[in-house]
């Protein structure tokens, strides 16, 4: 889970400079530089390739890029009253993870 924030966050960066980005949230358009999504980008693999492995890992890490952008275009499509719903799900879920993590080691 905390892989897949990092690659939303990661994609995030690169959606706000899309033409595509929905004029709703235009205060965060262009805020980010890029070389910030690259890092997260990098981090979301260096994250699975350190939980699964390398080669599992870097398939994990591509498919949880794509979820994030998948996740991002229909969040971000939304109005945002449900936009703001649905992130408070996902770090809703992101503290159960953490959790658990937590209590596991």
């Amino acid at each position: 889970m905390i892989g897949l924030l990092v690659a939303v966050l990661g994609a995030f960066v690169f959606y706000s400079r899309s033409k595509y980005f929905p004029k709703e949230f235009s205060g965060l358009h262009k805020r980010f530089p890029t070389w910030i999504g690259y890092l997260l980008l990098i981090l979301t693999q260096v994250i699975y390739c350190l939980e699964m492995g390398v080669a599992v890992g870097l398939l994990t890490a591509s498919l949880a890029v794509a979820t994030a952008y998948c996740l991002l275009v229909f969040v971000l499509s939304l109005p945002k009253k449900y936009a703001w719903i649905s992130v408070s799900f996902f770090v809703f879920f992101l503290i159960i993870d953490l959790c658990l993590r937590i209590q596991n080691t």
